[in-house]
């Protein structure tokens, strides 16, 4: 696996911290915050790949193009 960091994403990242638009959880609270498969695919659905891919940080050039995968 070659999953590198995306810079755009990073980009994002940071602009979302530097608006403000962020909340400070407990240790592991996410995983109980995380998103269903199914939400994930309904967001996908309804604002396609190239948003769906400013949450993620890095990226898996050996998996395809437009899969959560990559």
């Amino acid at each position: 696996m070659a999953v590198k960091l995306k810079d755009s994403s990073y980009e994002f990242a940071q602009r979302l911290v530097k608006d403000g638009k962020f909340v400070v959880d407990e240790r592991e609270d996410w995983s109980e915050h995380q998103p269903s498969a199914q939400q994930e695919n309904e967001f996908i659905e309804k604002h396609g790949f190239n948003e769906y891919r400013k949450w993620h940080l890095g990226d898996d050039d050996e998996e395809r193009e437009n899969t959560k995968a990559r």
